[in-house]
């Protein structure tokens, strides 16, 4: 440690012997690395007397980050053994730097001198500017971000230890002491601190997940699910995809987010407010916009349990959920799903062939739908988003943890989303099976689920929305217009009558001749999904049916079905639409008279009712809520 110059080439060989293959070249060159940072070992972890770096020689003083790059040469090595020992060894190290007993290192020998390090743009994560308040960080950055890159190893136990360190680095040495806390302008650089490492060690690591082999196998999908067009795959399970031994994102993606949130919840306590939640929804809806869909299914579970068990209901507020549901409905969107045609008149037949009196535009839709196709036959495992997006849009609709917190106002632009998520997914399903046909009519080997499958799983979401609604009785009476009470009843009608107006098109196209298997399952689908709307419509109380003459335009339709089992059906509930009102119920529609139904209070709350009313009143014809100051203004993909 004597030795005066000449310590980057030494460094650099002795670092090298770490990738040899041969255990016994990689264990004397580490052993003789060792040797040299033995005094300094000794210090760190024993007696802290007052002396400084310069005392144990020039290699810490003159060459820390040489010193770095050589011990990060043999963690990412081959031999197990010295690449734990070498990241123990890497903690000492910020444990030195972070020492005040010592002097900091030399960052720069000469002034306008570039430092020739390996980790001076690792993976183009930019060194923070030269400073007074950023030298020791310049120090820092090459050991945090080497641990985080070694994360993605492909031995668990190295990852494991990584990730294990590096967590105590960060919680250990960058965390405020009582008086930064209490002081404004350190409590301010020290969060920009905590979000660079963010932002610039953390966030990162999930490239890992992206790019690893096991990344595109087939996503897990819901457990109520229901395959009745493609079936399950020989092996294949709900809920849960088969694990790997190796795979990242089956033994380390919840690890590292279990690390992520804990930092960032002992950053709320330390700073009284949450400084880095934004940071966590940004990493999640990193995972939400990748192209992989299993990374992308990750990340949607991982988004349910922050909310359902990471974060007390009392910390989640309107902003939160501002965030929380625009990532869910962009998860719903089918990416890239070609328009209709402006120009012209653009229809679509019912054999599902695209007509238009514009034959440029025509032939750009065309186009269009071809690239939608193959991108979509390239990217299928993403079809497993939209499902799951889906069950965990509805465990939060459904969940009492969430009745106070989640709003009218959010609700409902969830739902809207869904509506127009089941739409979209229904003419994705009629591109592809229209081109598969026409070009490849083999089917797809990885088998993922059908858009239509999709379609119904959304659907019959959307009936216990719409059921859940109806069984309010503040929503029975006519409603002013404008008024919030409004805003739910134009919702139920509208998400009804789509669904009537989708049973008797497809009704259609069953009676056509010779129907396809397709269309026959997804008939008989549709049936079941009205019989069971129908069914919940008829469980409420008669005197409050009576009451929804209102929902009678979205019903009449479906008189016209030849399926006997829905006509009495819908026969049996308009009847009762059209009940005879008792003395009560006609008073509740009069204006001028006292009796007049009670309107939901400023809480959304009436009596007896254990769900939330309405906020705020908005439907699909009224202008969609505009984004607030989110938490975290959630970055979209082009």
């Amino acid at each position: 440690g004597m030795l005066r110059s000449g310590w980057r080439p030494v460094l650099t060989v002795l670092g090298l012997a770490g990738r040899d293959p041969d255990e016994e070249i990689a264990k004397l060159g580490l052993s003789m690395l060792a040797a040299q940072l033995e005094p300094i070992m000794t210090q760190v972890n024993g007696d802290k007397e007052a002396r400084e770096k310069t005392l144990q020689g020039v290699l810490l003083d003159e060459r820390f980050v040489d010193v770095v790059d050589a011990l990060l040469i043999y963690v990412d090595g081959p031999h197990e053994d010295m690449s734990l020992k070498c990241i123990d060894h890497l903690f000492t190290l910020s444990s030195f730097l972070a020492d005040e007993s010592y002097s900091l290192p030399l960052i720069k020998k000469r002034g306008g001198l570039v430092r020739s390090s390996s980790h001076d743009d690792l993976d183009g994560a930019a060194v923070p500017n030269a400073g007074p308040e950023n030298e020791e960080l310049e120090l820092w950055w090459p050991i945090l971000l080497g641990i985080s890159k070694a994360v993605g190893d492909n031995r668990r136990k190295v990852r494991t230890k990584c990730l294990e360190v590096l967590s105590k680095i960060i919680t250990t040495y960058f965390f405020p002491d009582e008086e930064t806390a209490n002081d404004v302008e350190k409590r301010e650089r020290q969060i920009q601190l905590l979000q660079l490492i963010f932002r610039g060690i953390l966030t990162p690591i999930l490239e890992f997940a992206e790019v690893e082999v096991g990344a595109f196998r087939s996503p897990p999908l819901p457990d109520d699910y229901d395959r009745f067009l493609t079936g399950m795959k020989q092996g294949e399970t709900k809920g849960a995809s088969p694990k790997s031994q190796g795979s990242w994102l089956d033994t380390t993606y919840d690890q590292f987010f279990d690390t992520c949130v804990s930092i960032s919840l002992k950053a709320s306590a330390a700073f009284g407010e949450d400084v880095l939640l934004e940071e966590i929804f940004a990493m999640l809806n990193s995972c939400l916009l990748s192209d992989s869909g299993r990374l992308a299914v990750q990340g949607l579970r991982r988004l349910e349990h922050l909310l359902a068990a990471d974060l007390k209901a009392d910390r989640i507020n309107d902003d939160t959920w501002a965030t929380v549901s625009h990532m869910l409905r962009r998860c719903l969107t089918v990416r890239c799903l070609p328009k209709s045609p402006k120009g012209g008149s653009q229809t679509t037949s019912a054999d599902g062939k695209d007509t238009s009196t514009d034959t440029d535009e025509d032939e750009q839709f065309q186009e269009a739908v071809r690239e939608f196709v193959a991108e979509d036959k390239m990217l299928c495992h993403r079809r497993y988003i939209g499902s799951n997006a889906v069950m965990v849009m509805g465990s939060f609709l459904e969940s009492e943890r969430f009745s106070e917190t989640l709003g009218w106002r959010w609700r409902l632009f969830l739902m809207n989303g869904l509506g127009k998520a089941i739409r979209d997914w229904e003419r994705a399903a009629m591109f592809i099976e229209k081109h598969s046909t026409a070009s490849s009519p083999t089917a797809n080997p990885t088998n993922p689920p059908n858009y239509l499958e999709n379609a119904a799983y959304g659907r019959k979401y959307m009936i216990r929305f719409l059921l859940q609604i109806a069984a309010k009785k503040e929503m029975a009476p006519a409603a002013e217009e404008g008024s919030r009470q409004a805003s739910a009843q134009n919702f139920v009608k509208d998400q009804t009558q789509h669904l009537v107006a989708a049973f008797l098109r497809q009704e259609a196209l069953v009676s056509q001749g010779s129907p396809s298997v397709t269309d026959t399952k997804v008939y008989g689908r549709l049936t079941l999904l009205l019989k069971h709307m129908f069914a919940g419509y008829d469980m409420i109380p008669e005197e409050q049916l009576a009451q929804m003459s209102w929902l009678d335009p979205s019903l009449m339709p479906c008189i016209s079905t030849k399926n006997e089992v829905i006509r009495s059906a819908i026969q049996n509930l308009i009847q009762k639409l059209h009940f005879e009102k008792t003395p009560d119920a006609v008073a509740s529609e009069n204006p001028d008279e006292e009796s007049r139904v009670e309107e939901p209070d400023q809480d959304g709350k009436g009596d007896g009712d254990k769900a939330p009313l309405p906020e705020e009143a908005q439907d699909e014809q009224q202008p969609q809520p505009e984004e607030p100051a989110t938490v975290h203004e959630v970055s979209e993909k082009q």
